[in-house]
């Protein structure tokens, strides 16, 4: 009866339906984003804030998932079996991506994502091992900050390491340490330390970059809003739209009011006309701000709204820097 239930809700609009399943013992929240045509068939199912089950996905038969926040299920993806499986925050499941749970539990861990067309499989077992044949049917661990390129394959019982690049055809069969890239096949790995790949960034170069992606943003935006202009300080960039002055700071709040400059020594800061853009943001500053602020190592925002003109900027940031917030 619960199956035929969860079944028949399927195209129910998104706050029926999570106020359906929450009926059935389970936990998810009104912000989740659970689209139409999505078929989710659990005994528990926990999903936070934001975390996104795209159209035409598919979770079926498992014993628990656990879906945390921001974390993403691509569409045509099929998840199946009788296990369990974890999705930390920002993790992403990507369209049309396999994972089998019959014989073990899959975990994805924070910040790390599957790309199209991968897939997971536990269950390592067809031909008879009476005759020789080897079996092995255990679960799959990926850890933080990894990503598997497409169309990659892994088999039952691999754990990956956090920081690790798995490059495009991969077919993995033993475990991953941490700080790699890797082109695997069944008989050889290619592997090369990840400090090759990855620039180490000083605070002048991060506030630089920071500088660029937000005026790559600006940019993006005045292409479809020819009344917004923006004047570069050295500080802060000064925005003009339909009148309306908005100010983003490239340091905190608490530097921003007490530093000399004329440009920041502003004290009648409107918290709905500013912003702050910055790295290394102390996390009680974050939740007691009452400004909008966007932490770029810690890759977190504060829950304050932010101005109209920045209601893409996530999307925007995640599909052209790789950085998708989330609120502290």
């Amino acid at each position: 009866m619960k199956k035929i239930i969860l079944l028949l809700i399927v195209l129910t609009p998104r706050i029926i339906r999570i106020f359906i399943l929450n009926i059935m013992w389970n936990e998810i929240s009104y912000k989740a984003k659970i689209l139409p045509f999505s078929i989710i068939l659990a005994k528990k199912i926990i999903i936070k804030n934001n975390a996104r089950l795209e159209s035409f996905s598919v979770i079926a038969g498992l014993n628990k998932v656990t879906i945390l926040e921001s974390a993403t299920v691509g569409r045509f993806s099929y998840i199946s079996g009788g296990g369990n499986i974890f999705l930390n925050k920002r993790s992403l499941v990507g369209s049309r991506c396999i994972i089998n749970t019959t014989c073990g539990d899959i975990t994805i861990g924070e910040y790390s994502a599957l790309s199209p067309n991968c897939s997971i499989y536990t269950h390592g077992t067809f031909l008879p091992i009476t005759h020789g044949f080897s079996n092995k049917n255990e679960g799959v661990k990926i850890g933080n900050y990894s990503w598997v390129m497409h169309n990659c394959s892994i088999g039952p019982g691999i754990n990956i390491g956090s920081n690790v690049i798995v490059l495009p055809g991969s077919v993995l069969v033993k475990d991953i340490p941490n700080e790699l890239v890797v082109y695997d096949t069944p008989t050889k790995r290619d592997a090369y330390p990840l400090i090759f790949f990855k620039k180490e960034l000083d605070d002048t170069k991060l506030d630089k970059l920071i500088r660029d992606i937000t005026i790559s943003y600006l940019e993006s935006l005045k292409k479809n809003n020819k009344s917004l202009n923006y004047t570069q300080r050295d500080s802060s960039v000064e925005i003009l739209i339909n009148n309306n002055k908005i100010n983003i700071y490239f340091n905190s709040p608490s530097q921003s009011i007490n530093k000399n400059e004329n440009e920041s020594n502003d004290k009648h800061l409107e918290a709905n006309n500013n912003c702050f853009f910055y790295y290394k943001i102390d996390k009680e500053e974050m939740r007691t701000s009452e400004y909008f602020i966007l932490d770029f190592t810690n890759i977190r925002c504060s829950s304050i709204s932010p101005p109209d003109i920045f209601s893409n900027y996530n999307s925007f940031m995640f599909f052209n820097y790789g950085l998708k917030f989330i609120k502290d």
